[in-house]
């Protein structure tokens, strides 16, 4: 068990999303609904970088204005900092509380007239997913020098249930906190929506307001390992140790509803 239990994907990511409901009955909340979460991926050579900036910039407008139609109910773009060769360097997510919401914003990016920044995109490796998740929480607005830190795991055939049960008990009330503070600023606990990889992933990550953040969501969760001595042995118990990744993302633009 690493000391990054929290800390991508995208999916990427928030998240990141809207803010609980009221409760249905005293005492009782109404479940949130379910957000859905495209995550697109591409290696793109270093020299192509501002390329690839100057592209993902340019269609912020358009996804701006998708966000107040109501399709989606956030974005983001970023790139990698920790870099392997072979796997992606930059991405986009696009989020909405329907599957037919994502599909909408992938129809009307493509229906854009060409774009001479888009070529860099073309010519390399891409992957893409759907995520999506019933927990998570998010601040409003546009945000700069975001970080996003997320964990992928593998979870151990027939013990989805118990490995959900356990990040909802112990990992999110610490990420609710640390947005109450305004450490971060969204985060999400995802699975995939349509299987395009091994059954039984999911990510844990979260948006860092700073690079300092992410020392003190560290320290947060760290002190949450030394008050349970359990956590570490029940997630190793619950998960494939070897299968276990981390990833760190700084996001170049960043919109929630």
């Amino acid at each position: 068990m690493t000391k990054r239990l929290v800390v991508p994907l995208v999916l990427l990511i928030a998240f990141l999303f809207t803010a609980s409901v009221p409760s249905l009955v005293q005492g009782q909340e109404k479940a949130k609904p379910t957000v859905y979460t495209y995550v697109a991926q591409w290696e793109i050579p270093r020299a192509q970088w501002p390329d690839a900036a100057k592209f993902f910039q340019q269609n912020n407008a358009l996804l701006d204005k998708l966000i107040t139609d109501g399709v989606l109910t956030g974005y983001g773009t970023f790139e990698s900092v920790i870099h392997r060769e072979g796997e992606p360097t930059h991405g986009v997510w696009y989020q909405s509380t329907s599957v037919g919401g994502l599909l909408k914003t992938l129809e009307t990016v493509a229906a854009q007239p060409p774009n001479p920044a888009a070529a860099v995109l073309n010519t390399t490796k891409h992957w893409d997913e759907i995520l999506e998740s019933d927990n998570y929480n998010s601040h409003s607005g546009s945000f700069k020098g975001v970080f996003l830190d997320g964990s992928s795991y593998q979870v151990k055939p027939g013990r989805g249930r118990e490995f959900s049960a356990l990040v909802k008990s112990t990992f999110i009330p610490i990420l609710e906190k640390l947005l109450a503070d305004g450490v971060i600023h969204s985060y999400s606990f995802d699975a995939q929506s349509y299987h395009s990889s091994k059954p039984g992933s999911f990510d844990l990550v979260y948006t860092a307001a700073d690079a300092a953040a992410i020392d003190k969501a560290d320290a947060a969760f760290e002190a949450a390992l030394g008050k349970n001595d359990s956590l570490g042995p029940a997630m190793r118990a619950l998960t494939e140790p070897e299968e276990h990744r981390d990833f760190l993302l700084r996001v170049t633009s960043m919109r929630n509803k």
